[in-house]
């Protein structure tokens, strides 16, 4: 029997499956909203103390919406380009149950064809065998062959114009009903799990092709919104914040790394591009 195919999983996956391009990502949003959120005063309080004196009558900052607004931008194209990654991943996984389902058929109709072609020889030998069943050479393994060759088998089988061979031995014969069953039940198997494979490989396809579509949004917003807050940091004068966000400082804050050399951290940021490193960008004059 085949392997039952699993139900889909509702559950959301856990953040290690994703792929590393959209890991780095989530872990710049979420340094980002963090940034926003306990600095989120401070920065409406040194903007408008910097901006006041540059206001004509009548008009007021709203720095505080901006920022929580900013802060929202953000969790928005993150949430998008998770859930785009998890249907991707899902139609992955679902993919490959799919893929296994095909292989096990294909590996069943060949073993049946194989069993069937050394019984027919036993009992009509090997030329007679060979011109009945057109089984022939090797058993084929690819799968468009081997969806003919065991179709040909099975309509050589149920054509009743076509002579059956005369056995060698008085008394056996061979159960051709019972053997176009044998082979009939993979064949029809493998051509269902074919005809899915080639649908499923579709959805895999749109599914892809949206989140390459949140991939590149993401990096427009989101790495403009990093670029904005590194330079609102700069301009009001908040060196701390700032050198928190860059890339080497988020860094060893995830992995415990002890800081190197100026030159050796230099050289390694300068040898990323921001197409290699979606965190590099919020650093982006």
């Amino acid at each position: 029997m085949a392997p039952e195919a699993e139900k889909p999983t509702t559950r959301r996956r856990r953040k290690d499956s994703y792929s590393q391009a959209v890991l780095n990502r989530v872990r710049l949003a979420n340094d980002l909203r963090s940034s926003l959120d306990v600095h989120g005063k401070k920065i409406s309080d040194r903007w408008e103390e910097l901006l006041s004196p540059y206001l004509e009558d009548g008009e007021r900052l709203e720095l505080t919406t901006l920022v929580r607004a900013t802060g929202r931008l953000v969790a928005d194209r993150l949430r998008q380009l998770e859930e785009s990654e998890e249907q991707h991943r899902a139609e992955l996984d679902q993919d490959s149950i799919l893929r296994e389902r095909r292989r096990y058929w294909a590996g069943e109709l060949r073993r049946r064809l194989v069993d069937l072609r050394q019984s027919a020889k036993s009992l009509y030998g090997k030329a007679v065998s060979e011109k009945f069943l057109g089984l022939r050479g090797r058993t084929a393994r690819s799968l468009v062959e081997l969806q003919r060759l065991g179709q040909r088998v099975v309509n050589r089988i149920s054509d009743p114009g076509w002579r059956r061979p005369e056995t060698r031995h008085l008394g056996t014969e061979l159960e051709w009903d019972w053997w176009k069953e044998q082979i009939e039940t993979p064949l029809r198997e493998l051509e269902s799990a074919d005809r899915a494979v080639r649908a499923d490989e579709g959805e895999t396809d749109t599914a892809l092709e949206q989140k390459q579509r949140d991939l590149e949004r993401y990096d427009q917003q989101v790495h403009a919104a990093a670029r904005w807050l590194m330079a609102t940091y700069e301009l009001i004068g908040f060196e701390p914040a700032r050198r928190r966000l860059l890339p080497e400082t988020r860094g060893r804050r995830r992995t415990g790394r002890r800081k190197g050399s100026e030159e050796a951290t230099a050289a390694s940021s300068e040898a990323r591009s921001p197409a290699e490193d979606p965190n590099r960008a919020e650093s982006s004059a």
